[in-house]
């Protein structure tokens, strides 16, 4: 991977200086190796979203007394399996405070929408590659196609959208379909890959990042797609029984 990868990230960043129109920026978001590393990252995914809007400043007063702020703490305090593993407990303790005040800001700046348990992942992933600044810009911009179905007071209608997994794999697989409704499986069964672009349940960071790619260089429906195809490969492999 390490020449493949190399030879590709150089094409990447002639692209971008070359100013060529974003479709090619987004082909190679999602063909092999995507994005590379998150130098690349870090330059590509604001032109992907096309986020450079300025915010002003959050109070940290009105940070601390937000109605979301203690579960917001409290989440920022277990997702230490995202941070990297030679984090000495500064820097941990550090990063959370930090994704702690990028999720408020956020949910500051999008007054209507109510925060949900994931999100915080979400808001790690975009720190780690952009920080504090950036990662709060570009989220602005993906909340209204990308989250805010998230967002509501309940998740009845993340449950109904989550409808549409059933949906295509009646069409792809009546077979796979047929396994999960004989164990009585509704669609929340894929919940925190859809909420989390699946940062709460893959354990490699650099995989979770890969998926970012792939997510922000496409149709939102994507993730969809994605977690059938997840669906499909985990069940024919390990066939669901009783």
């Amino acid at each position: 991977m390490r020449s493949e990868g190399l030879s590709k990230k150089e094409d990447i960043l002639e692209c971008v200086n070359s100013k060529v129109d974003d479709k090619k920026l987004r082909q190679f978001s999602i063909s092999r190796y995507g994005l590379v590393d998150n130098d690349v990252r870090k330059v590509v995914w604001p032109i992907l979203v096309r986020g450079n809007c300025e915010l002003p400043d959050i109070d940290p007063e009105m940070v601390k007394h937000h109605p979301s702020y203690h579960q917001v703490k409290l989440d920022t305090c277990r997702m230490t399996s995202l941070m990297p593993k030679n984090s000495n407990p500064e820097e941990i303790e550090s990063m959370q405070q930090i994704v702690t005040r990028l999720v408020i800001s956020v949910l500051v700046d999008n007054p209507s929408l109510h925060y949900y348990q994931g999100f915080h992942d979400i808001c790690y992933v975009f720190f780690s590659v952009l920080g504090e600044r950036e990662s709060r810009m570009l989220l602005n911009k993906l909340i209204p196609t990308h989250f805010s179905l998230f967002m509501q007071k309940s998740m009845d209608v993340t449950l109904e959208y989550m409808q549409l997994i059933f949906a295509l794999l009646e069409h792809v697989s009546t077979s796979v379909l047929n396994s999960i409704e004989s164990v009585e499986l509704g669609p929340d069964f894929a919940i925190a890959w859809i909420i989390t672009w699946f940062a709460h349940v893959l354990p490699n960071m650099d995989d979770v990042r890969r998926l970012f790619d792939l997510f922000l260089a496409t149709d939102p429906i994507m993730l969809v797609y994605v977690s059938v195809a997840v669906s499909l490969y985990y069940l024919k492999k390990n066939r669901i029984s009783k």
